[in-house]
């Protein structure tokens, strides 16, 4: 019974390496109060926003 419980902790870790990968890529995040409808986004995606201090615990 256990097991969806490790499989969703286990793809919630993949999710975040993801993030930070693509932090690493593109060198920062993009903090919010300096972004506008100007700056070149995608048609389609999805948007991550963290809270200042935010931390995990269990996801690593």
């Amino acid at each position: 019974m256990n097991e969806p419980i490790n499989d969703r902790l286990k793809e919630l870790k993949r999710f975040y390496d993801l993030l930070a990968h693509l932090e690493y890529k593109n060198g920062t995040k993009i903090n919010l109060s300096i972004c506008n409808g100007k700056m070149n986004w995608p048609k389609q995606g999805i948007y991550v926003f963290y809270e200042a201090g935010e931390s995990r615990t269990e996801s690593g």
